[in-house]
């Protein structure tokens, strides 16, 4: 009986250090996994340096025509830009293509929405939640739900202009449009040059 009753013992404690091992095994793994996505993260490649100088040019680009001009929003230029430009050539070129057809939808649809429902609230709100749903369809159901974020973004920011008059409204809707397009513009540059 005490034999059998140490033997249990015995048994429960080589389980344990087993667990142990175990867990220390998964904990190493773990561990060297970490460092190995961090080494590959922080390692220098011709791609990286590539993707830094065509966004590092971009910018440049765009700001130097945002402060030209005098731009008011110069901003949504390099938020495109940082969006658009990817490390390979062919998501670049898509996402540009995408940001500049959600920008020009969702200003328009904004400036149509904000002319039509400009003294009317309620039909105004209604309105914008209707497209707002339109605009979670397209990013639910399509293929390039990219596109469908552009365009609820570009609704929002046009028709949330609510202290503005209806001249300033259209200068910023227009504005946001050609700002983002020279982000766009800028990208596509510095891709061609870098």
């Amino acid at each position: 009986e005490d034999a059998d009753s140490s033997r249990g013992i015995g048994d429960s404690r080589t389980r344990t250090s087993d667990d142990c091992r175990t867990r220390m095994n998964w904990l190493i793994l773990y561990e060297t996994a970490f460092i190995n996505f961090l080494k590959r993260e922080f390692s220098p490649s011709t791609e990286r340096w590539h993707s830094t100088i065509r966004v590092l040019a971009a910018t440049v680009i765009a700001m130097t025509v945002t402060q030209f001009f005098h731009l008011s929003q110069g901003y949504w230029a390099v938020i495109t830009i940082m969006v658009v430009c990817a490390p390979n050539v062919d998501s670049s070129v898509r996402k540009m293509i995408q940001r500049m057809i959600g920008t020009f939808a969702g200003v328009a649809v904004g400036y149509i929405i904000i002319s039509v429902f400009f003294q009317q609230n309620w039909f105004f709100v209604a309105s914008l939640f209707a497209l707002l749903i339109v605009a979670g369809l397209v990013i639910a159901r399509s293929q390039q739900p990219y596109v469908g974020w552009v365009f609820a973004l570009s609704i929002l920011v046009v028709s949330m202009q609510t202290d503005a008059s209806f001249s300033e409204i259209a200068g910023i809707s227009f504005e946001r449009f050609w700002v983002v397009a020279l982000g766009v513009f800028a990208s596509w540059a510095a891709l061609l040059l870098v």
